[in-house]
């Protein structure tokens, strides 16, 4: 369960202190545990006290509404859950050099928002020797492969690489042209 609910933002209410939250939500007993979407729009209420049941909401309630990291920062998930979304996966090799620290920078801006609904990212060292890397041939990070994650060799016909100095507006051009490919396939 604590797994499940990292996806989620917790607050705790105070009836001495929030009636006014109490009242909104029409909470009359403790605890009651509610689900609210960023909005602040009820989703849904702790169903279950038993272990399963409340682990299986949470679950539910964190796939449909929770927060997802922007990277991931394992292949094997990312890959995974890529494929069981129907989303193209976007391979980002780093190493700790300004160019792929810029290309960090500009994946946070608020301008890709959108792109994290679509693909989903992972965030790969370009360590020498390191699986990944060998299997994608990198040799000079900062590079993403934009790809297929259900193709049996994703990095021989990626939707797109980009590579090269790239300001935020041009990584986000060069995203959507490859979102553009896959959603083609």
């Amino acid at each position: 369960m604590v797994k499940a609910s990292e996806a989620l933002v917790r607050l705790m209410v105070d009836a001495d202190r929030d009636g006014a939250v109490f009242a909104k939500y029409g909470v009359q007993s403790m605890p009651t545990i509610l689900f609210l979407d960023p909005d602040g729009k009820e989703v849904a209420r702790l169903k279950g006290r038993d272990a399963k049941s409340v682990e299986a909401q949470f679950k539910e309630v964190a796939g449909k509404y929770g927060r997802n990291p922007k990277c991931l920062k394992e292949y094997a998930p990312a890959v995974t859950r890529a494929k069981d979304e129907g989303k193209p996966l976007a391979v980002f090799f780093h190493d700790d050099k300004p160019g792929s620290q810029a290309y960090a920078k500009a994946l946070d801006d608020e301008s890709l928002k959108e792109l994290y609904e679509k693909i989903v990212f992972v965030k790969i060292e370009a360590k020498k020797g390191a699986p990944e890397v060998k299997q994608y041939n990198v040799t000079s990070p900062p590079i993403i492969y934009v790809v297929d994650p259900a193709a049996e060799k994703p990095e021989s016909k990626p939707y797109r690489k980009i590579y090269g100095q790239k300001t935020t507006r041009e990584l986000k051009s060069n995203l959507e042209e490859a979102l553009k490919k896959a959603e083609k396939k």
